[in-house]
């Protein structure tokens, strides 16, 4: 009985490995698929963005430029009054018109920087499936400019 029982145990378990030892004919289909978007059309939409976003650097460099330029002349011109009462109110003014350049100039860098790429992500959908999935990146990656 002992051995009848050791006999169906031990078949039990050869039908059960004996596919895992079995070998397949087909290959299984590994390779990624081809991806179903348009290249160029992603290379066009990123060179419209950076190019959207290296003009609105320039365009507030040059802002900022031209705020601390009157800053230096208002501050010149007002060191050089004898009054008391109009220096201080010359100094007052040249640093809140800077003030107001300077934030102002951040603030048009920081709406053209979103339209840039709120544009581009438009620009992106246009472009195929599957192409947010390979680049990740937001706009927050240009959040320091």
């Amino acid at each position: 009985m002992n051995a009848t029982i050791r006999n169906i145990l031990v078949g039990t378990l050869m039908a059960a490995a004996l596919p895992v030892f079995a070998q397949t004919t087909g290959t299984a289909n590994t390779a990624t698929p081809a991806p179903k978007f348009d290249v160029v059309c992603m290379q066009n939409a990123i060179d419209k963005r950076d190019t959207a976003i290296i003009s609105a650097v320039d365009t507030s460099a040059t802002a900022i430029k031209n705020a601390l330029g009157t800053r230096r002349d208002a501050l010149k011109a007002a060191w050089g009054l004898t009054d008391r009462k109009a220096r201080r109110d010359g100094i007052r003014v040249a640093w809140k018109a800077w003030f107001e350049a300077s934030r102002s100039a951040r603030k048009d860098l920081q709406s053209a920087r979103t339209a840039a790429w709120n544009t581009f992500y438009t620009d992106r959908k246009a472009c195929g499936k599957g192409v947010a999935t390979e680049d990740t990146t937001t706009h927050a990656v240009d959040a320091s400019i």
